[in-house]
């Protein structure tokens, strides 16, 4: 799925991968990320609806920041990151 690019055999046996690999594996995270949001983020429905979200309700119109529901999401990734390249 991903180029490498390989040391010779005399170096020994090993990887690297290289800052466009890990740039298209950033993009596909988010592209990812935003699938599963749109498809299933009406199916939890303490998402988006947690104590540190902040809602601001004002004369001429609202505004919404899911701080807490970003923090979840993001150490959640953050671990399934981890796992996947300690492997």
């Amino acid at each position: 799925m991903f180029s490498r690019a390989c040391r010779p055999a005399s170096e020994g046996f090993s990887y690297s991968y290289t800052s466009m690999d890990l740039s298209l594996f950033g993009k596909m995270l988010v592209v990812i990320g935003l699938g599963v949001m749109l498809t299933a983020g009406g199916k939890i429905p303490w998402l988006g609806r947690l104590p540190g979200d902040i809602f601001v309700w004002g004369k001429y119109g609202s505004f919404y920041f899911p701080l807490a529901s970003c923090l979840i999401v993001s150490i959640v990734m953050s671990l399934i990151i981890f796992f996947f390249r300690n492997r």
